[in-house]
């Protein structure tokens, strides 16, 4: 119990650093890798976590990696970061994300083109993508999502509507990284069904 109870905190530790480094790369637009084992220490050292910790450094590199190409795939423009809001029905919560993001609409046409490894041209990106207002919850698994994610978008959702009402979330999703070793890849998932 002790055991279990002990690596359920070290990986919300963890999820909490990974948040703030992703915060760090959105408001700046670049991110130093090469600093991220010194602002790893200090976390160690502020939140008095077991000197082990450091070992998850190449990890969150990998995870920062991550966000930033999801950031380039879907021209992530922030409008608000790590917000925490109210709602009057009785329950509060951290938004990590709503942007303006740019989404993908591939038809039977587009997907034949790309079957012959066919470049997409601006016109492409045209009639092929539309931007919308995304509400972006992170998660620091790699095996996907549960259910309780897609309850949690929703809360947040509802209160984003109450508090901002003149700015309407279209669709919502779950973003993670994944393991990876040559190229930068992560889970995101519209929870809009």
């Amino acid at each position: 119990w002790d055991e279990a109870n002990a690596y359920t905190q070290e990986r919300a530790n963890y999820g909490t650093f990974m948040h703030a480094q992703i915060e760090r790369l959105l408001v700046a637009r670049t991110y130093d890798l090469d600093g991220l084992k010194a602002e790893l220490a200090k976390y160690i050292e502020r939140e008095q976590l077991p000197s082990s910790f450091i070992n998850y450094a190449d990890d969150l590199k990998r995870d920062i990696l991550a966000f930033a190409q999801f950031a380039r795939d879907y021209d992530v423009q922030p409008l608000c970061i790590e917000e925490s809001l109210y709602s009057s029905k009785g329950y509060a919560g951290m938004i990590d994300l709503v942007a303006n993001i740019r989404t993908y609409t591939v038809d039977e046409e587009a997907k034949a083109r790309e079957k012959k490894g066919e470049k997409w041209t601006e016109k492409d990106e045209e009639k092929y993508t539309e931007r919308i207002i995304a509400m972006i919850d992170f998660k620091s698994g790699r095996k996907g999502f549960y259910e309780s994610h897609v309850h949690q978008l929703y809360l947040y959702k509802d209160m984003w509507a109450e508090n901002f009402p003149e700015l309407p979330i279209q669709s919502v999703f779950n973003w993670s990284p994944k393991d990876w070793r040559k190229s930068p890849t992560y889970n995101f998932k519209c929870q809009d069904d």
